[in-house]
């Protein structure tokens, strides 16, 4: 979504880490979730 739509006025993007998260711990799992998943992808991207 952030690729599509960078550089459209009136949009931002804020990138959270786990540590961002303090309102509820299942937020908190599912952003580490992503990172987790993230990381598997660009291992594999890399030929790894």
């Amino acid at each position: 979504m952030e690729e599509i739509l960078t550089g459209i006025d009136g949009i931002e993007f804020v990138h959270l880490g786990a540590r961002d998260v303090v309102r509820h711990r299942i937020v908190q799992n599912i952003v580490e979730a992503y990172r987790t998943y993230g990381e598997r992808g660009e291992r594999s991207a890399g030929g790894g």
